[in-house]
């Protein structure tokens, strides 16, 4: 189905597919389960930017079209939208010349080509999002565990030797800082900042 991505992002939102004329009949055609793959030429419809991709996929949830000549005909339909798969991957499982109908019916072998390729996208596209989120997150946690460390640091470097609460705090210097190394039962306390900062 042709639909600029405005209009492709509406029937995402509502939940319901509409051809370009509002028509009934290209929708009076379709059964529930059929697959939808929307294509959009502009991103506005009249005088959108060029955009020539695919930008939504679903399918089709209702029975029969709902609306009437004057709003023109909806049918019920599930769809997402998806980042846009750019018509030159897809120009060898589509029929290009057709799509100024507005609506096309692709053979199942068609159809399943370009399921295929728009979902696979999609789903790459999803992955190296999340990858990047998850690397992000690790620079932060890294982040935060450097500045636990700056901060012990600092308050390590305000407790001189010469300070007697120094020797039981494990400062890093004296002999209560050798004691709390060689404690077993400290070594969990001691080791708590490093591991928060790892994880």
């Amino acid at each position: 189905m042709v639909l600029s991505a405005h209009h492709a992002r509406q029937a995402v939102d509502d939940h319901r597919i509409m051809t370009g004329t509002g028509k009934r009949s290209v929708l009076s055609r379709m059964s529930t389960g059929d697959h939808i793959v929307v294509y959009s030429p502009r991103t506005e419809h009249p005088g959108g930017e060029p955009l020539s991709a695919v930008t939504a996929v679903g399918t089709v949830t209702g029975e029969r079209p709902e609306g009437d000549d004057a709003v023109g005909f909806r049918l019920a339909a599930e769809l997402r939208s998806v980042r846009p798969v750019p018509l030159d991957r897809l120009r060898e499982h589509l029929p290009v010349p057709l799509l100024r109908f507005g609506c096309v019916a692709l053979g199942e072998a068609q159809g399943a080509a370009v399921w295929a390729a728009v979902t696979a996208q999609h789903e790459n596209a999803m992955a190296v999002s999340n990858g990047a989120v998850d690397s992000r997150l690790a620079a932060q946690t890294v982040a935060v565990g450097a500045a636990d460390c700056e901060q012990v640091g600092a308050v390590a470097a305000s407790s001189g030797p010469d300070d007697p609460s120094s020797a039981g705090a494990g400062s890093g210097s004296g002999p209560g800082a050798s004691r709390q190394l060689d404690d077993p039962s400290s070594a969990g306390a001691g080791s708590a900042s490093g591991a928060h900062a790892s994880s």
